[in-house]
Parts: structure tokens; C-alpha cells; sequence
């Protein structure tokens, strides 16, 4: 299984809804520095509980590094104060050269191998709106949404989704500096279930979704594992802004 993703222009600030470090999962963060002088990065790393671990590494110039998310979990640095979680969201400043990052994560969901690859949204965060037309539920398909608030205070959001004319929405708090993960199959498989239509050929199962900040900045991510026809993978992307 292999994966793409769009390339990004440079910049100081990446950030990243999705993480994961569980069983199956091995995530990196890739760090691309093009300029002729080193850049010394910071790597955030915000956990479901609010907690967060800085970890500084210096990316050379005219470089690469990977960066492993799994033994961050596994080996917190020094002092750190944190409680890593295997969900977990990240951002990446630089302040001085300015580079690209982008999220690696090879799965084995279930029976369900697989890789995403992400390139992170442009920082600091500035979007309160985020949109997802693409949504599949029924079957083998596993779909999550999952949310990053970086900021230092508490942020509540509402989720709509849009499932063949049934909308429902849900207000959720995001805890400070905190990853929040959503199964959006155990919200529209019992409604598909209970109430089989047929409009356009969907089943039911098909979803599209938006998450709205009310009063503060967030990012959100749409992860989505599967065997279509027999066919296994996954895929990640960041919801649409409007730019």
C-alpha cells in the first residue's frame, strides 16, 4: 500500500490533528529544511489529556529528518511533566530557517495494512471551520474525525453531519493544548441501521461532516480505514477551509 500527498511550500509553523502510536501504528514527522542554514525546530506533541511534550531537534541545512512520534511516547525527554497518550496531535515551529513537515503513519488497523501521508496545515492555527464532503461507514469502512486545539484555553465546537437528509449535530469541549478523537461510525451506523434508505444509491452509510469553532481556532483531520472490493488501505486529509 502506498500513499501521496501535496507538497507545501516552506514555512514555521506545522500543525497536526491526527497521531497515533498504539498497537500497529509506527508514526514519524518528517522534517524537509531547503534553505543553506540550519533550523532549529521545536516539536509540540499534545496529548488527549491535556498534557504536552516539547522535544527541540535541529534539522541541517539542505536536509532531512524523521522524526519518530512512537519513541517520544515510549521515551519522554527529561523534566517534560507529561503523560503521553497513544492519540496524540503535534505542531512544528522553526525559528529560524523555515521548513516543511509532513505525518508518515504505517498502520495495521485490524486486519487493514496500510500508510497516510499528510503534509501539516500552515500555522499558527487560523481557521475556526473545517468541511469533509467524503464519508463511508457501512461495512468494513472505520471512519474518525479527529480534532487538535493548540491553544491555551478550552475551545467548544459543533460537529454536524449530513447523512442522506438526517443532519445531526453535537457540541463537543476541546480541553486546552488536547487531541480529541470522535468515532463517527458509532454516531451513523445505529441512525443507517434503524433507518434503511436508498437515495442515489447510498445505503444510509455515507457522511459528510462539518466542525465549527465558536469562538477560537482549531484542526481537524478525517482518518478513514477500509477494504473496498477486498482491497485494504486508508486515508488522512485535513478538512477544507475555504483557502
Amino acid at each position: 500500500m502506498g500513499a501521496t500527498s501535496l507538497g507545501g511550500s516552506n514555512g514555521s509553523d506545522w500543525l497536526f490533528a491526527e497521531g497515533h502510536t498504539g498497537t500497529g501504528f509506527q508514526q514519524y514527522l518528517v522534517l524537509a529544511n531547503f534553505t543553506t542554514s540550519s533550523a532549529q525546530a521545536l516539536i509540540k506533541l499534545e496529548y488527549t489529556n491535556g498534557t504536552v511534550q516539547n522535544v527541540p531537534v535541529t534539522v541541517n541545512a539542505q536536509s532531512q529528518l524523521y522524526f519518530d512520534v512512537n519513541n517520544a511516547y515510549s521515551h519522554p525527554v527529561s523534566g517534560c511533566g507529561c503523560t503521553p497518550t497513544g492519540d496524540v496531535s503535534a505542531e512544528v515551529t522553526s525559528s529560524t530557517a523555515s521548513i516543511v513537515a509532513e505525518r508518515m503513519m504505517y498502520f495495521k488497523y485490524g486486519t487493514i495494512p496500510g500508510i497516510t501521508d499528510v503534509v501539516g496545515e500552515a500555522g499558527p492555527s487560523s481557521h475556526a471551520v473545517y468541511s469533509f464532503s467524503e464519508g463511508y461507514t457501512g461495512g468494513t469502512f472505520n471512519e474518525w474525525l479527529t480534532l487538535q486545539n493548540p491553544n491555551n484555553k478550552s475551545e467548544v465546537v459543533a460537529v454536524t453531519f449530513f447523512a442522506d437528509k438526517t443532519v445531526i449535530s453535537k457540541e463537543i469541549t476541546l480541553p486546552a493544548t488536547s487531541r480529541t478523537t470522535i468515532n463517527v461510525n458509532s454516531i451513523i451506523v445505529p441512525i443507517a441501521t434503524a433507518y434503511p434508505v436508498n437515495v442515489n444509491g447510498s445505503d444510509g452509510f455515507a457522511v459528510s461532516m462539518t466542525v465549527q469553532a465558536f469562538s477560537g481556532t482549531i484542526i481537524v483531520e478525517r482518518p478513514l480505514y477500509f477494504k473496498y472490493n477486498g482491497i485494504p488501505g486508508g486515508n488522512d486529509v485535513i478538512g477544507y477551509t475555504g483557502n
